[in-house]
C-alpha cells in the first residue's frame, strides 16, 4: 500500500498518477526511480521543502547585492578622483610649505634636485594641512620605519616627521633624511619653526578685522619679546578679545600678519600654532581628575606613556596640586581649578600663552594669590604670554607691559609704572587709576614747560615735552597723590571746599570742590594727626609732581 503525500506539489517529478485502492501495478509497467535532489536544496537546508521559485528569489537577491557593492566602489572611486582635484587646486592656491607638503604627498620628484621621497611624506603632508595623519603602522620600505610610529615619536612635541629621501639611482640603504621647508636642525633633532621651546617671540603686524561694519581691530602693532608677559587691557568692546582670538587661531584677521620667531602662522589653524590658551571659565573635562585633565593634551599628540606620566608629576609638583591629582575639578576650589588649567595648557610646552581673563571667576583675595602664582610661573618657565582683562590693578600687577586699547586701536604700549605716571592720551589717563581733571588754557611753551591758566583760578607750571600754541584749550590730569592742600593762599593754589574727609587706613582721603563746580579727589598720608575738618582750604601741586597735560578735544 503506498503512502499518500501530504500535498501534490511534494510528488517527486516523474511520478504516475495514483492508483486505486486496490488495484495491482501493470506488470510491464517499468518502476521510475526518484530525481535527484536539487543543489540548492543542499546548499540551502531552509529551502529543502521549497520549489525553484524561491531559490530563484534567493539568487536574484545575491545578484543584486553583488550589483550594490560594484556600484559602492564605483562611487568611492570617484569620490577619491574628485579629492586628489581638489588638492591639486589647493596645492596651486597654498602657501609655499603647504605647496611643498603637497608634493611630497604625491611622491612626486622635483627637477631641481631629482629627488624620490617616501610615504612618511603623507604624515608630514597631514600635519601641515591640519588632517590627522595615519593611524595604522603601515611599514615603509625606503624609509625603513612606519608612519604610525613616526607619527607617535615626532608629533608629540609639535615636530613634524622626517621626510627620507635618496638621491636618483642611489640605493634604498643610502637613504637621506631631509627637512621639509620650515624645518631646521637644533640640537641634532629636527623640529619646526614653531615648537615648544621655552622662550619664543610674538611679532603682530597691522592685524585687522572687522565684523561687518563694526572696526573690532584697526592696524594693531605689538613685538612680545621672548620670556615676556603683556597685558591687552581695555574697556568692554576696545577688541582685546578679538586680537587674542586672532593670535590663536580662532578668527581669520582681514588684514595684516602673527608671526612667532618672525614665522608666519596666519596659515596655520589653531591646532599647529602649539599656543596654550586659559579660559575665562576654565573649561576642565568634568568626568576626569587633575592628573588626567593636565593629561589630556599631551595625550591627543600622541605621547609616549611614561612621558605623558613624567610631565604630569612635574606640572603637577609646579602648581603645587600633588596631593589632589586624582580629585575632580567639582570637589576643587575656584583657584585650584585655575591652576589645573593653567597646567593644562603649559604641559603642552606651547610657544605662547594666552590667558583670557582668567582672574574674574575669583574673589578678590584669591585674585591676588593667583596673580602672584601667574608671575611665579611666567618667571620660572620662561614663558611669552598674553593677558587680556579689564581689570587695572590685575594687569599692573601681573604684566611686563601694558597695551591699553580703545576702539580697536592702542592707545599707549609701555611698562605699567609709565604707563601710569606718563599717560600717552587723555583716555589712557582717565582710565588707569584714578585722576583729576582740570581744565584751562596754555598761556605759554619754552625748555620743557608750559604755563597753564586754571578755570580753578590759578596759573601753575607744567612740566611736560609737549608744545601747545598760546591760548589753545588744554586739560590737566592729576593723581590724588600729586595734590597737596594747604591752609594759606600762594600764587599756584586755588581755593576749594572741603566736603568729605575719609581716613582710608595710613592715608586720607578728601574729597573737594572747586569754585566753578569741578570736583577733586586728593590723597596725603595720615601720619597720626587727626583730620582737619575746616571748611575752606587752598589746594596745589605738589613740588616733585609731574602731570599731565593734553590739548583739550572737541
Amino acid at each position: 500500500m503506498g503512502v499518500q503525500p501530504l500535498h501534490r506539489s511534494h510528488r517527486p517529478l516523474g511520478e504516475a498518477q495514483p492508483r486505486p485502492h486496490g488495484q495491482a501495478p501493470a506488470a510491464d509497467q517499468p518502476r521510475q526511480e526518484p530525481p535527484e535532489r536539487p543543489l540548492h536544496a543542499l546548499r540551502w537546508p531552509r529551502l529543502r521543502r521549497q520549489d525553484g521559485r524561491a531559490a530563484r528569489q534567493h539568487e536574484h537577491r545575491a545578484a543584486v547585492q553583488n550589483q550594490r557593492g560594484a556600484d559602492g566602489a564605483r562611487v568611492r572611486a570617484e569620490s577619491a578622483r574628485r579629492l586628489r582635484g581638489r588638492r591639486r587646486v589647493l596645492g596651486r592656491r597654498a602657501p609655499p610649505p603647504v605647496r611643498r607638503a603637497l608634493l611630497l604627498r604625491r611622491g612626486s620628484r622635483r627637477p631641481d634636485d631629482g629627488v624620490g621621497v617616501s610615504r612618511s611624506a603623507q604624515a608630514a603632508s597631514a600635519l601641515q594641512l591640519g588632517r590627522e595623519p595615519l593611524r595604522r603602522h603601515r611599514h615603509d620600505g625606503r624609509a625603513g620605519r612606519s608612519v604610525g610610529a613616526g607619527r607617535a615619536r615626532d608629533d608629540h612635541r609639535g615636530r613634524l616627521p622626517r621626510v627620507h629621501v635618496r638621491e636618483r639611482g642611489a640605493p634604498a640603504h643610502r637613504a637621506q633624511p631631509r627637512l621639509l621647508q620650515g624645518h631646521r636642525r637644533r640640537g641634532g633633532r629636527r623640529q619646526a619653526e614653531v615648537t615648544g621651546a621655552r622662550r619664543h617671540t610674538l611679532d603682530i603686524d597691522s592685524v585687522t578685522h572687522r565684523y561687518g561694519a563694526v572696526t573690532a581691530v584697526a592696524g594693531v602693532s605689538l613685538a612680545v619679546r621672548a620670556g615676556e608677559i603683556v597685558a591687552l587691557l581695555g574697556p568692554s568692546g576696545c577688541g582685546k578679545t578679538t586680537l587674542l582670538r586672532v593670535v590663536a587661531g580662532f578668527v581669520r584677521q582681514r588684514g595684516g600678519s602673527v608671526r612667532i620667531d618672525d614665522q608666519p602662522i596666519d596659515h596655520l589653524p589653531a591646532n599647529l600654532r602649539n599656543v596654550g590658551i586659559v579660559f575665562q571659565s576654565y573649561a576642565l573635562f568634568p568626568h576626569l581628575t587633575v592628573a588626567r585633565n593636565i593629561a589630556y593634551g599631551l595625550e591627543a599628540r600622541g605621547r609616549a606613556r611614561a612621558d605623558v606620566r613624567q610631565t604630569v608629576d612635574r606640572f603637577l609638583e609646579v602648581v603645587r596640586l600633588t596631593d589632589l591629582r586624582d580629585r575632580l575639578p567639582r570637589q576643587l576650589s575656584g583657584g585650584q581649578q585655575q591652576r589645573v588649567a593653567v597646567a593644562r595648557a603649559l604641559a603642552v610646552e606651547p610657544t605662547v600663552l594666552l590667558l583670557d581673563e582668567p582672574f574674574s571667576a575669583l574673589d578678590k583675595g584669591l585674585r591676588l594669590d593667583m596673580q602672584i602664582e601667574i608671575k611665579r610661573l611666567q618667571r620660572q618657565l620662561g614663558l611669552t604670554a598674553i593677558l587680556v582683562t579689564h581689570d587695572q590693578d590685575e594687569a599692573m600687577s601681573v604684566a611686563d607691559r601694558i597695551a591699553v586699547m580703545n576702539h580697536g586701536r592702542v592707545e599707549q604700549f609701555d611698562t605699567p609704572i609709565n604707563v601710569y605716571d606718563h599717560p600717552a592720551t587723555l583716555f589712557v589717563s582717565g582710565f588707569i587709576g584714578t585722576t583729576n581733571l582740570l581744565r584751562g588754557r596754555a598761556l605759554e611753551s619754552s625748555h620743557g614747560t608750559t604755563l597753564v591758566e586754571l578755570a580753578a583760578g590759578a596759573r601753575v607750571t607744567v612740566r611736560t615735552d609737549r608744545v601747545f600754541d598760546a591760548g589753545a584749550p588744554v586739560t590737566l590730569s592729576a593723581r590724588p597723590e600729586q595734590l597737596s592742600l594747604h591752609g594759606e593762599p600762594a600764587a599756584e593754589r586755588w581755593r576749594v571746599r572741603r566736603r568729605l574727609a575719609v581716613p582710608l587706613g595710613p592715608n586720607t582721603m578728601h574729597d573737594l570742590e572747586t569754585h566753578d563746580g569741578s570736583t577733586l579727589k586728593l590723597v596725603e598720608p595720615r601720619l597720626g594727626r587727626p583730620v582737619e575738618t575746616t571748611a575752606e582750604a587752598w589746594c596745589g601741586l605738589r613740588p616733585d609732581a609731574c602731570p599731565g597735560l593734553f590739548k583739550e578735544e572737541p
